[in-house]
């Protein structure tokens, strides 16, 4: 079935699907930066809070835009690598806000 902004059935019936627990992502590269992990993923956590509050029009809001970040290695799209390297999978609440 092919999904469009109105999902619906092979006889027309209309659809809707809601699926709990699965939240998009992104991965950015982690360098090793500081001797705490945990710590610096918060602090990337906060501040993506904070630029994704300032580019919706309000600096002043306290709106919680990830919902974790979570340590991951595996191999980089492009480019030869001989090995793993480790990224920061960042969770969202909100779709739209992944571009």
């Amino acid at each position: 079935m092919r999904l469009s902004s109105s999902p619906s059935t092979s006889v027309g019936q209309k659809t809707c699907l809601h699926l709990h627990g699965v939240f998009p992502y992104i991965y950015v590269p982690y360098d090793g930066c500081g001797l705490q992990p945990e710590r610096y993923m918060r602090q990337v956590a906060f501040s993506i809070d904070r630029a994704l509050n300032v580019a919706m029009g309000n600096p002043a809001a306290s709106t919680q835009h990830v919902f974790k970040v979570v340590l991951v290695s595996g191999m980089p799209f492009y480019g030869y690598h001989a090995k793993e390297k480790h990224f920061m999978k960042i969770y969202l609440y909100n779709p739209k806000v992944v571009k």
